[in-house]
């Protein structure tokens, strides 16, 4: 959620000040980690990880 919230909150300061190129950048970033969140919550939440011990 955190991460989402800076997102949107940099999105919005990207949008009134004309995209200044740091903010792209770094907008891009919590982009990239806010999707690899995203994924590693859903795998895990389906069960795709399995631990060690029931893998054996």
């Amino acid at each position: 959620m955190a991460i989402q919230a800076m997102q949107a909150a940099l999105g919005i300061f990207q949008a009134r000040n004309g995209l200044p190129e740091l903010a792209v950048g770094f907008h891009m970033v919590l982009a990239s980690l806010l999707a690899a969140t995203t994924a590693i919550i859903f795998v895990r939440t389906q069960g795709y990880l399995m631990s060690q011990s029931q893998q054996a």
